[in-house]
Order: structure tokens, then C-alpha cells, then sequence
């Protein structure tokens, strides 16, 4: 019989923010969640009871066998507070929280032991040490040969009173029938949930060369109200650990150097080691004695210490035996090596000299140096020793970035990358400089903790994602901020570098030629001049070092009878601006290129070919600090259909007079003809197209899939006397062809141009995007507010296809914030429209709508039961079981299938249309087209918000009576800065910050809960019941 906790999942849609791509996953064939599942293991167990102090409500068992499973040790509720922290948040969602665990006790004897698998590939253990400062050993044991053996000895790190759960993650890859029990050994530990993925020979996989850089965090150990984003940061590395090389940390991981500070860091770094994400990290001065005044590190010896990462094979060694102040670390990909040299703040001379051998004993290796202080202000080296504490001869000397940069950095030929910290200033900076060999090295300045987004207080949460691409001969640098969920596009905060020189462990590398064998055109040459001044006679050649010129093209000619062309050629009076040495872009002294008109309007179209493989374009983005896009296309069936968006860089992000090259691999063996088309709203140059005939290999790159600012609304257009232009059909058409408007109009202050959604008496106002392919999980990002500052609410809805609410939120302020909506998943030909209902004096205002892939997996839900239908003929009708404990639905949902068809689910009799139960199996009932195909057992589901934004919005005042007046069930009371919910059976507290960000949660209340918010201030509160919805605006002094 087959054991119901086992489960099919056959098909996952995979996102990352390089792109969106579909995996074919190993199934999963085992998940027991005791949380989730909680009302199905109360009954399988004996009825707890609660401990003398009421802080453990729990049985212990002694070889009870249930469904396959055999439990020796403690079932329940454990302690929440600091001592043992068992009841820590879901670490994949960071939201709900873990309230019922099996618990591994410290006798030796107490053990897991789960049925028999068919397989195991990827093994994962949601699991807690209940010891604040001692990390204890798990064993993952394999029966054989009537005899348990112990096959994999995990450690769990001390939980330093942090609320965290650690997702422990191993490749067992057994490929035969096993069975597998834990056990544990001198310390408790308490396990939440068991996933077992079957093997697959093709995982894990080897990972792209991403790093993750963590620059200046001790703001977020340093100020309460921030704590949580030291965890939200790491959290956010953790879920895309399959894509994570290495972990950089630069300095100053605390504030004050205090234990206090040191857990939360601590706290947070451990969640890296769950999924075994390498991690390295270097002392600032402040982790060093009192603000650097001495070389005292114990709390970072203590916290992070030697004998944890030891034991891992990226890690080479250290300078002073048994101690982390200074480390080296390496890893690799294909025949690319990497060392990171981890330096102490202000390294001594003693410790220069141990880099030294480090980096000449790997002459293959290229060499990531990573210390706190290095760069300083103005993309100078730092120079100067400020803290006397640290002043001093001989081998203790420190050493300053300049004198870093004689002694060390530039000595060496394999030396690459630099990167540091410390200096505030504008908070980044850059500079490329070459060693004594001839090399280049690329030294970088981060530090977020202020002067870049704003304030402390205003929590930015930036990091940098750094992507080397050796085999391409490039790499890039983002700033993101998983906390606010948006990337930084400013000057400084993106860098795209081509023509990198990485040493090879093996052939020499030759720069890769780019294929021209279909077509290759360059548009700095003789040739294009003579044809352009054959179609447009007053086309002039600028003077070198004259002011850009450019003239207009006509569409309706074919250039070199073959090539359709819609904007102009701009030329350009600087230097050839070619990425690569071998290519210039230059004619007689100027950089020439085709320039694509800012809108739609703007195409370069290319003859039909007989196949198209690798395609390369050499372009510039005419803004420099907001990336844009191209789309590529093909023609068929009597029209343009897409093919994927290329997104362009910040010109500030390229270094001056220099192109960027993209290649995307087309790979069609047949005739076809493609064009080049401006989806965004800037101006872009294309200096050079090249198309291979060969299939070329998957690289695909990071793209925004929609972009609006505006901009294109000109203000000669105005019709009165406010800067308020009203859009007309005929607007739309010439401005943002294939949008929908009603009751909308453009609000223009100056250069900004703002869309207005609603006005003082109108109807539900709204406006509409054009088509486009969102089959992929993606995100909207954009920035609103209301429009007039004494309304207390205005409220908006973003709703996918017209059917399905991603979104609802409401804004009391005449200043703007950003916005972002969660994953979600459309059709290839989705639409999004933003509605503001009918209200008094209601209109929002909306700016900078972006629309790019995810950054995870949209939610996947798995079915239980035996789903395979198999193939069906006709129309069908199914009925099953989704179960949704833990996440709210707000609208019906949608089916997405393993070919990639989607339609509408509608909810059964059993619950609300538009509110279905949290916490419940919901039975669903769907129709499948004709002959839909094999479907497998995953339902990618819309509807769902983990991170809950979405309010029902009532009359509120400033005072939480009225709320506990109307509950008819329970009590809510709220006593300085807890809120506590007691007699609610399946009720769901949020309470949110006045920016929407939720605070405190509590879900599927049974038992009294309280809940913390971490500072006084203004809250609103909502109590949802799956029937009904209360919201309350709360005031805690």
C-alpha cells in the first residue's frame, strides 16, 4: 500500500534571476511536515501534555510505528523562547512559523525512522539544535546488512537564540531501495519536516561561478528594529543555494563587538551552512577590539569558529593556526580555478607576507582578495592608519590600501579582483588599474549602511551579485536587495565588464570568435556611409571630435536591398568604443551605429536566412543609470511573434567609450527571418550584428520583460492648466501602442511624467499593459502613491488576465514607495491591468512600472493522491484535493500543466469564491481542454502571498476596542508591544507596518499565541478567519 506521505512531483518550473529556464526536477517521494500536517499527526501520536513551567506541550514515545515511520523520543509543541527557540519561522517562506516537531532527545537511544525509498538523491532535514552555543552532530544512518550504519555525519549549528531553522541538505544518491533513520547525539534536536527526492544522476549539478558579497552588515546587528534583515538577506542566499558558488562577507559583521551582535550575525550566517553554500569572511575594525583599537577578535573566533569551517573542502587554511582572522579558500569550475584570500582589517606585514605564499603556490588559480578596507573616497586607495591601536613596527606593521597594492596585489599575475568595504561616502566605487605583469585587476568599493539609499533607518538591505563568466571572457556586477526585492541601477551599482583575462588551468584561452558565417554587418564603415547618402542624400559625415549627429532612416526602404531599418544613424565624436581588441568601431575616427528610436517604433530587421545560431550585437544603452531592452523576434505565420528580451545595461555601468556585447543563442535549423525591436523606452545604439549558422551553446542572460517611465508623453501635448495630459485612444496609439486606458491620465511635474489612475467622480479607472508572454514566474515592480495628500486611503488592484487579483494595496501618503508584487505565472499572451475602484476623491499615482522574471520558483503545491489522468480525450472533468495549509488564497486559481497550457480552476461548494480557507484541504473541481496531455502532479498555482500584503480594507480609527468588540470568538489583547490572540480554533494573525512590510504573524491559532512587535508605533492588524476578514489600524505606545 502505498504510504500517503509520499508524494509525485514530476515537473517544477525553476526561476532565477539569470533567467527562467524548465527543469525537468527529480521526484519528490517523500515530504512529512509535522506543522502542516499537525491535526494528522496529533492523532497518530498520544495525547500530549504540557510540561510543570507550561512552556513544553509534548509526549515522548518509545518505538511507536505509524505508516512506515518508527518514532523513539518526543512528539509536540516545544519551547519558543530564547533558551531552546523550537518553534523558529519556515525558513523557505520566512513568514509562518514551525509549531509542532518530532524531537531527537540526548540519550543516545532516541531516533527518526522513516519507510522504505525506492531511491535517494537530494535528502533535506528542517531541523533545529535547541543548544544557543554548541553546535551537535546528526547522523543519517542506512540499514544493511540487519545492521544500522552510519552513512553521513551533518552538524547543526547553535541556534544563538535566533529564530531560525536550518535547512540541512545532502546528496545521498541511492540509486536502489533504502531505508534511512536520524539520529542524534549529546544535544537535542528538534526536526520540523523530511523531504526525499528521488536519485537522478544528473544532481546535483555543478554550479554557475556566482558570489554573493555581503558588504558593511553590522547596521542589522547593531539596530533592533533591523535584526531581521540580517536573516531576510541570508535567508534569500539559502533559497538559491543551487545557484550560489561562494558567500563574501567584507568586514564589519558587527557594530560593537559584543556577544549580543555576534548572535545575530551569527544567527544569521548559519542559515548558509544548512545547504552547504561555502562562505568566507574577513574582520573589520569593528569585530576587532573596541572599533579596531586593538587585534582582539574572540567573539569572531567564538561565533564563526575555526573547527566549523574546517571541515570543509573549500577551505585551504589559515594564517595563525586554529583561528579565522585570515583565510584562504578555493573552488572551481570546468577549467577555471578561483582562490579567495580572506585579510584581516589593515593587514600586517607578517600577514602580507603569508598571502604571498598562498597566491605563488596557485600560479593556475585566479585570485579573489577580499579585505575590509582597501578603496577609498574617489576610487583612490586608501591610505593612512587612523586607529593608533594599531599603529606599530616591524612584522606587525598594518598596511594601508596603497601599501596593500605595492606589496601585494599588483605583484602577482594571477591576482584579479579586490574587493572591500569600510568607506562611506557614496557607498561604491571602482578602479581598474594593471599589476607589474601586465594584468588587470578589478578593485571594488561596497558599503551599504548608508549614504546610498538613504539612511540606516531605511533598512535598503543591498548586497551585490557577481557573476564571472570566464569562458566568455566577462563578468558583471548587480546590487540587490533581497529585503526590498529590487535591484540598484545607479552609477556605480552595476558593472558589466567584457575582455577579462582568466588564467586557464590547461590550454591557453583564445578569444572566442564570434560567428559571422550568416551574416556580419558593421556599421562604422564606408560601405553604410555610401548607402545611407544613397537613401538620404542629406546625410552628413560629422567631424571627428564634432558634437553627435544623427539622421533619420527610412522604413520604407530596405538598406543593401535587405535590411528594414526604423530610427537613425547616430555618429558619434569619441574614440572607437569596441568591447574587444579585435573589433573597432570606428570610420575615419567616429563610432558610428544605428540608434533605435525610444519606443516600439524603433526596429533593425534582417533578411530571411537559411538557419540562425548564435546571434551577437554590440550595443550601448542611451541612458546611464536605467537599464532597457531589445526584443528578438521571428516571423511566422503572417506575423512578429517573440522570442526573448535582451536587456541592456546602464551606460554607467560600461566602462567610458565601450559597447556592451550579447549574444543569445537562436538555434533554428530552418529558413527564418528575425528582427531586432526597442520594447523599452530608450534610446539604443547597434554598432555591430553578427549571426552564426551553427547551434550554439544555452547561455542565456538575465532580462526585464517590460519597462515604462513615461518618458514618451512629450508636454506640448497638454490639454489644461494643471500639467495634466488625458489619455485618448489615439494618444495611446502614437504613445504606448497596445495599452488600454479609462479614465487615466498623465501627470507631468517638470521632466517626470507620472501615469494617474482615477479621478475625483469617475468610474473604476484602470489601465492596461500590452500583451505579453508571461508563462514564466515573474514579478512586477513599481512605485505609487496617492495622489492627494488628505485622503486617509486610496486603495489599487493589479489583476493578471483580468480574472486573477496579484495584488492590493493602499497608500496614505503623497510621497512614493516602491512596490512588488510576489511570483506569479501567466500565459504567453497575458495581459496586466491596474484598476483604482470608484471612490471619493480616489486617484493613484503610479511611476516606473517594471516587469522582470522571478527571483524563485513560483509556488508549487503538490496534489495528494495517485493525479497521473494520463491522456485525456474531450472534455473532462476531475476533482481533487490541493492542500493550502499555510498560505491565504484570494482569488481563484489557475492549473498550469507540463506542456505549458493553463486554465482557470473554480473553488468548490465547500468554500468562498473569492476567499478560500486558509489552513484546509480545498477541493477544487476543473475542466481540461481536448487532449491536454500527460498531466503530472504539480499545480503551479496563482493566488497565493506568502509575504501577505494584500489588505481588506475597512473603516478604521485608532483604536483596537471596536476590533476585539466584533470577533465573536476569542479574546485579542494587546499589552505594550505584544499582541495576543487566545480562544481563536484556525484564525490567522498579520500585522503589518504603515509601508505594508509584515511584522508579526500568527497562524492556525489553537492554543494562546503572542506575538512581538519590535518597536511602538502605528500597525495595522488584520484577523482573518477564512469567512471573514477584520482589519484595524492599531497605535501601540
Amino acid at each position: 500500500m502505498k504510504n500517503k506521505y509520499f508524494k509525485h512531483l514530476g515537473f517544477l518550473l525553476f526561476s532565477l534571476f539569470t533567467s527562467t529556464l524548465v527543469f525537468s526536477n527529480p521526484t519528490v517521494l517523500l515530504d512529512v511536515d509535522f506543522t502542516r500536517d499537525s491535526a494528522e499527526w496529533k492523532a497518530k501520536f498520544p495525547t500530549p501534555a504540557w510540561n510543570t513551567s507550561y512552556t513544553v506541550y509534548h509526549t515522548e514515545v518509545t518505538e511507536l510505528q505509524v505508516d512506515g515511520f518508527k518514532f523513539n523520543g518526543a512528539f509536540g509543541k516545544f519551547n519558543a523562547g530564547t533558551n531552546t527557540m523550537a518553534q523558529p519561522m519556515y525558513i523557505e517562506n520566512m513568514t509562518n512559523i514551525r509549531r509542532w516537531a518530532f524531537r531527537i532527545g540526548t540519550d543516545g537511544t532516541s531516533y527518526l525512522e522513516l519507510p522504505e525509498l525506492n531511491s535517494v538523491g537530494r535528502f533535506t532535514i528542517f531541523c533545529k539544535n535547541a543548544n544557543a552555543s554548541n553546535e551537535v552532530a546528526m547522523n543519517i544512518q542506512r540499514f544493511v546488512d540487519n545492521d544500522w550504519q552510519t552513512i553521513k555525519t551533518v552538524y547543526l549549528p547553535p541556534h544563538h537564540s535566533q529564530n531560525f531553522e536550518i535547512q540541512k541538505e545532502e546528496f545521498l544518491n541511492i540509486n536502489e531501495p533504502v531505508k534511512l533513520r536520524l539520529t542524534g547525539s549529546n544535544r537535542n534536536i528538534h526536526v520540523y519536516e523530511i523531504r526525499a527526492h528521488a536519485y537522478h544522476p544528473d544532481y546535483p549539478k555543478e554550479k554557475p561561478l556566482r558570489i554573493i558579497l555581503i558588504p558593511d552588515a553590522q547596521t542589522y546587528a547593531n539596530q533592533a528594529h533591523l535584526t531581521h534583515i540580517y536573516g531576510n538577506i541570508t535567508a534569500w542566499v539559502n533559497s538559491i543555494a543551487d545557484e550560489v558558488k561562494f558567500v563574501i562577507q567584507q568586514g564589519d559583521i558587527t557594530q560593537l563587538n559584543n556577544a549580543a551582535q555576534w548572535s545575530i550575525a551569527a544567527g544569521a550566517y548559519n542559515l548558509l551552512e544548512g545547504r552547504n553554500i561555502p562562505f568566507t569572511f574577513c574582520a573589520g575594525n569593528h569585530d576587532m577590539g573596541r572599533h579596531g583599537d586593538s587585534r582582539i577578535t574572540t567573539n569572531m573566533n567564538t561565533f564563526l569558529p575555526h573547527s566549523r569551517y574546517s571541515r570543509y573542502e573549500y577551505f585551504g587554511g589559515t594564517f595563525e593556526p586554529g583561528t579565522v582572522d585570515n583565510t584562504w579558500h578555493t573552488f572551481s569550475k570546468g577549467d577555471y580555478k578561483f582562490l579567495i584570500l580572506s585579510l584581516e582589517y589593515l593587514p600586517r606585514n607578517k600577514v602580507v607576507d603569508w598571502a604571498k605564499t598562498v597566491i605563488a603556490a596557485h600560479p593556475k588559480h585566479n585570485v579573489i582578495i577580499n579585505t575590509h578596507s582597501y578603496l577609498g573616497a574617489g576610487d583612490n586607495l586608501n591610505t593612512g592608519i587612523p586607529q593608533e591601536g594599531l599603529k606599530a613596527t616591524g612584522d606587525e606593521a598594518p598596511n594601508d590600501g596603497k601599501n596593500l597594492w605595492e606589496k601585494l596585489v599588483q605583484q602577482y599575475a594571477n591576482v584579479r579582483f579586490v574587493f572591500s568595504g569600510h568607506v562611506l561616502g557614496d557607498g561604491a566605487g571602482k578602479l581598474v588599474s594593471n599589476g607589474v605583469n601586465g594584468n588587470k585587476v578589478y578593485q571594488f568599493i561596497a558599503n551599504y549602511q548608508g549614504g546610498v539609499d538613504g539612511t540606516q533607518d531605511e533598512r535598503n538591505g543591498m548586497i551585490r551579485i557577481f557573476d564571472i563568466e570566464p569562458e566568455h571572457r566577462r563578468f558583471t556586477i548587480r546590487t540587490y536587495s533581497p529585503y526590498q526585492k529590487r535591484f540598484n541601477t545607479k552609477t556605480d551599482h552595476v558593472y558589466y565588464y567584457t575582455d577579462v583575462d582568466f588564467i586557464k588551468d590547461g590550454p591557453a584561452q583564445q578569444p572566442i570568435a564570434e560567428p559571422t558565417d550568416v551574416l556580419s554587418e558593421e556599421i562604422s564603415t564606408q560601405a553604410w556611409e555610401d548607402e545611407i547618402k544613397r537613401l538620404n542624400p542629406a546625410y552628413e559625415t560629422p567631424a571627428v571630435g564634432g558634437s553627435n549627429a544623427f539622421t533619420n532612416l527610412n522604413s520604407t526602404e530596405l538598406y543593401f536591398n535587405k535590411y528594414k531599418l526604423s530610427g537613425a544613424i547616430e555618429s558619434l565624436a569619441v574614440l572607437p568604443c569596441a568591447s574587444t581588441d579585435n573589433i573597432q568601431h570606428s570610420h575615419d575616427g567616429v563610432a558610428v551605429a544605428f540608434r533605435f528610436t525610444n519606443n516600439a517604433g524603433g526596429i533593425f530587421e534582417l533578411p530571411e536566412v537559411p538557419k540562425a545560431g548564435l546571434l551577437t550585437i554590440h550595443v550601448k544603452n542611451g541612458n546611464g543609470e536605467n537599464a532597457t531592452m531589445l526584443a528578438l523576434e521571428k516571423y511566422e505565420e503572417g506575423t512578429w511573434k517573440f522570442i526573448t528580451s535582451l536587456e541592456l545595461l546602464p551606460s554607467n555601468a560600461l566602462r567610458t567609450s565601450r559597447d556592451e556585447i550579447i549574444t543569445y543563442p537562436v538555434n533554428i535549423n530552418h529558413p527564418v527571418k528575425l528582427r531586432l525591436r526597442n520594447i523599452g523606452t530608450r534610446y539604443i545604439n547597434l554598432y555591430r550584428i553578427s549571426l552564426g549558422a551553427d547551434p550554439a551553446p544555452e547561455n542565456p542572460r538575465e532580462s526585464f520583460m517590460f519597462s515604462e517611465d513615461f518618458s514618451g508623453f512629450s508636454s506640448s501635448t497638454l490639454v489644461n492648466n494643471d500639467d495634466v495630459l488625458i489619455i485618448t485612444p489615439q494618444i495611446l496609439q502614437s504613445t504606448l501602442p497596445g495599452w488600454e486606458a479609462n479614465n487615466t491620465l498623465i501627470q507631468i511635474a517638470g521632466s517626470n511624467k507620472r501615469l494617474c489612475i482615477g479621478s475625483e467622480s469617475a468610474d473604476t479607472a484602470y489601465i492596461k499593459l500590452p500583451e505579453m508572454d508571461l508563462s514564466q514566474p515573474f514579478h512586477i515592480c513599481f512605485g505609487f502613491r496617492n495622489r492627494r495628500g488628505d485622503n486617509p486611503i486610496d486603495i489599487m488592484n493589479i489583476y493578471l488576465d483580468d480574472d486573477l487579483l496579484i495584488w492590493q494595496g493602499f497608500n496614505e501618503q503623497y510621497t512614493f514607495s516602491g512596490y512588488e508584487t510576489d511570483a506569479f505565472v501567466g500565459t504567453a499572451n497575458s495581459r496586466i491591468t491596474m484598476t483604482v475602484p470608484k471612490m471619493a476623491n480616489s486617484a493613484m499615482m503610479v511611476d516606473d512600472i517594471v516587469i522582470y522574471r522571478s527571483l524563485k520558483p513560483a509556488i508549487t503545491i503538490p496534489f495528494k493522491g495517485d493525479l497521473d489522468f494520463g491522456k485525456v480525450a474531450g472534455t473532462t472533468s476531475k476533482t481533487i484535493d490541493i492542500p493550502l495549509k499555510g498560505y491565504n488564497l484570494h482569488s481563484d486559481i489557475k492549473l498550469s500543466l507540463k506542456n505549458g497550457q493553463h486554465f482557470s480552476i473554480t473553488t468548490g461548494n465547500t468554500v468562498s469564491q473569492a476567499n478560500a480557507t486558509a489552513g484546509t484541504n480545498v477541493t477544487v473541481q476543473f475542466t481540461a481542454p481536448e487532449s491536454f496531455g500527460i498531466l503530472t502532479d504539480t499545480l503551479i498555482i496563482n493566488g497565493f502571498n506568502i509575504t501577505p500584503r494584500i489588505m481588506t480594507l475597512k473603516a478604521v480609527n485608532e483604536n483596537y476596542s471596536n476590533l476585539q468588540a466584533n470577533v465573536k470568538k476569542g479574546i485579542i489583547s494587546i499589552n505594550n508591544n505584544e499582541i495576543t490572540l487566545n480562544g481563536f480554533s484556525n484564525h490567522h494573525l498579520r500585522v503589518f507596518d504603515t509601508t505594508g512590510i509584515m511584522v508579526a504573524a500568527i497562524n492556525d491559532t489553537g492554543d494562546t499565541e503572542t506575538v512581538h512587535v519590535k518597536e511602538r508605533g502605528t500597525y495595522i492588524m488584520q484577523l482573518k478567519d477564512g469567512e471573514k476578514s477584520l482589519t484595524q489600524k492599531v497605535i501601540i505606545q
